[in-house]
């Protein structure tokens, strides 16, 4: 019996401009669909995923959403859906499940995805995994960025981040209109660069116990001073640090937000309350 991926492949060669799929609002030719979910499966492949592996779906219900499940298909895969709306805790577990080797998302849904501390959190503890955008050409600006084609989803989360300025930085605006903000001191700056050891997705931070505590306790004394006057800041890092310092944040204080430097749209309005 012939597959999806074959029946499109034939009907692309037969009568390419024939209605395949449709979502109310967007309909794809057989030879539209047949072409994406090409350049999907040749991504997918780029990224060293093929027979046997799983790749997690997490798109809006669209056309782009079945040329997605073909691309997979076509790259020798198989996908597992998850939707977009799932609860938080659901999407870590599923993550743990599956061990995905690459996550497909689209514009709608990358923000979210990246943002979910436990699902990130989740992410951890499995291999590495291939975050591909569902727009081709947006992927390939992030490969870009990003420094190559085989980086996983932490290597992407600052670019990504950054691209939603904006969204980040209303998100933490107060009601008085501007974002209140606690800043990393050079000092601390410098101390965490050069606790980072290894290269790529090997490297860690070690930091000395008795540094790490006295970081812990300053981060405390601010931020609890700064509570006693209603005010609930965000901590500003540079990029390159940004990542270590939040896992050491969320640990004792997982209602702070850690921004860095580049997250901070042009436009807003910041409030410098104090230093670490």
């Amino acid at each position: 019996m012939p597959s999806l991926s074959d029946h499109v492949r034939r009907e692309a060669g037969r009568r390419p401009d024939a209605e395949a799929a449709t979502d109310g609002e967007r309909r794809l030719s057989y030879g539209d669909l047949d072409l994406r979910a090409a350049r999907i499966a040749r991504c997918l492949r780029d990224h060293g995923v093929g027979r046997g592996a799983l790749v997690l779906l997490t798109l809006r219900r669209s056309v782009e959403y079945l040329a997605a499940e073909i691309g997979v298909l076509e790259a020798g895969a198989a996908y597992v859906p998850i939707e977009a709306r799932t609860p938080p805790p659901r999407r870590a577990q599923v993550v743990r499940d599956c061990r995905p080797s690459a996550v497909i998302c689209d514009a709608g849904t990358v923000a979210g995805l990246l943002a979910d501390e436990e699902v990130r959190r989740a992410g951890r503890y499995n291999r590495p995994c291939s975050l591909v955008l569902l727009d081709v050409d947006e992927f390939r600006q992030f490969q870009e960025a990003c420094g190559g084609p085989n980086r996983s989803i932490p290597a992407l989360v600052g670019h990504v981040r950054a691209r939603l300025a904006r969204q980040i930085s209303d998100l933490h605006t107060s009601p008085a209109g501007y974002i209140p903000m606690i800043t990393l001191s050079p000092e601390w700056e410098q101390i965490f660069a050069e606790s980072l050891i290894g290269q790529g997705e090997e490297r860690q931070l070690s930091l000395p116990p008795s540094r790490l505590q006295e970081f812990i306790n300053k981060v405390r004394q601010v931020f609890e001073r700064q509570a006693m006057v209603g005010e609930n800041p965000v901590l500003l890092t540079s990029a390159i640090v940004r990542p270590y310092v939040r896992s050491i944040i969320e640990r004792f204080r997982p209602m702070t937000m850690v921004m860095s430097q580049n997250e901070v749209h042009a436009k807003a309005r910041i409030k410098t309350l104090g230093q670490i």
